[in-house]
């Protein structure tokens, strides 16, 4: 029987690429850690194949301000072109993934490394719009 994947699917696929990032944390938050959500949004455009910002926002539940930073640094670091996601550095054709090469991707979706081409005065610190919106969550009264 097969089963449909699932944004938590991904999740815990960053959980076992790279474990010190959730292991590793000192709060007691019940969100998942911005470089992990960052991973999940950089998983979700590589196994669905497609950078539609509506579909990654409906898939991972994510905001729309989130995935659109991710989509801005990504866009200018040409990752991210012609409405394909190239994940030539760190998937294999053979679906292996190259854990320090991803985690290259996840520093620049994050807005906090480049590409030798791309425009270092253009991005977005994706992990810090993350913590703002999850503090504005924690914040609210119900």
């Amino acid at each position: 029987m097969s089963r449909t994947l699932t944004a938590k699917d991904l999740f815990g696929m960053m959980h076992s690429l790279y474990p010190g990032i959730e292991d590793g944390r000192d709060d007691h938050d019940t969100f998942e850690h911005p470089l992990t959500a960052v991973g999940v949004v950089l998983l979700s455009a590589a196994l669905l194949e497609t950078i539609d910002p509506s579909f990654l926002i409906a898939f991972t539940h994510y905001s729309r301000e989130f995935i659109s930073a991710i989509t801005l640094n990504m866009q200018n670091n040409k990752l991210w072109i012609e409405g394909r996601y190239d994940t030539s550095d760190w998937l294999s054709s053979t679906g292996m993934i190259y854990e320090e090469r991803l985690w290259d991707h996840v520093e620049i979706a994050s807005g906090t490394q480049w590409v030798p081409t791309a425009n270092t005065r253009v991005s977005i610190d994706s992990g810090l719009l993350y913590w703002n919106e999850r503090e504005q969550i924690r914040k609210r009264p119900w």
